[in-house]
């Protein structure tokens, strides 16, 4: 008797599709039912206390974008959604200040056809906080210029982020924390940060870390990374030293990088970005802007 294997339909349509180039609707019943489209406008004054505030984002999936805000108002912006578990919870206690995406469980799979919408605007102000991100599957637009910044920590899954430092952060982050899947992420004017320590690690992908912008420190970045494709970006009179382990790597070095044994060298003098990596395979491109 032979062996025969059962392929889930789900399956074998994604296989046919990617193998004749076809559009295959399937209409299979979810769970995921929507509603007319809400908007929800939500405003938060800083505590009222002198420490540092703890601003957390929980978010499943859609579109967040989070820039710099006017005025006094810590947390200013809408949530737009049409389904309704995908409501934003706003959770508040002392120093501690989180907005969360509702919970939906999703049964069977779903039709992609209909049309989900989840997006996040919102306006942050300069009172100092510690900012943490945690996200699924989204794509995140976010400009923290000018902000002020004490700790930075992103958590996300496959996403497709673009984070820019468009003006100097007020204040300092001693710890830099961005976890990812594989994703598509861009960092950009990372020395307007005024970071102390940066850590890096994601899956493959593609990434491009910038570190143009006001350096005023000494800033020490750990990056570990799978199977991906890395751009690092330093200013010709910017002073960086970059070490890397990963016998599978390919390092192209373009401009002013100057190559000996497994050190690569940009500009001199103080301050210095200092740069391990550690990548299992892939390419990484050294260049300046």
């Amino acid at each position: 008797m032979k062996n025969t294997k059962l392929i889930a339909l789900p399956g074998i349509l994604a296989i046919l599709t990617m193998a004749c180039g076809l559009s295959i609707h399937v209409p299979i019943n979810t769970d995921i039912k929507t509603i007319p489209t809400t908007t929800e406008y939500i405003s938060i004054n800083p505590p009222n206390t002198n420490d540092i505030t703890d601003l957390n984002f929980s978010f499943g999936g859609g579109k967040l974008t989070l820039k710099p805000g006017t005025g006094k108002t810590l947390i200013q912006g809408s949530a737009t959604y049409n389904v309704k578990d995908f409501k934003p919870i706003v959770i508040q206690n002392k120093g501690k200040i989180e907005i969360k995406q509702g919970n939906l469980e999703i049964k069977g799979v779903p039709d992609f056809d209909e049309k989900i919408k989840n997006e996040w605007l919102f306006s942050i102000g300069d009172a100092p906080i510690n900012l943490t991100i945690k996200a699924g599957a989204y794509i995140g637009n976010f400009d923290f210029g000018g902000l002020n910044l004490n700790s930075l920590t992103i958590y996300d899954g496959a996403s497709t982020v673009n984070l820019n430092f468009s003006s100097l952060n007020k204040g300092e982050i001693n710890y830099f924390q961005y976890e990812t899947g594989i994703s598509d992420v861009s960092l950009n004017n990372l020395a307007n940060a005024n970071i102390k320590t940066m850590i890096f690690q994601s899956g493959g992908g593609n990434y491009k870390l910038d570190f143009s912008g006001n350096l005023i420190s000494d800033f020490n970045v750990f990056i570990k990374s799978g199977l991906s494709s890395m751009t690092i970006i330093v200013p010709v009179n910017t002073h960086a030293i970059i070490e890397h382990e990963g016998g599978l790597t390919n390092i192209s070095a373009f401009g002013n990088w100057n190559k000996k044994e497994d050190r690569y060298e940009n500009g001199s003098g103080n301050p210095t970005i200092t740069i391990r990596i550690e990548i299992g395979a892939g390419n990484v491109i050294l260049k300046n802007p």
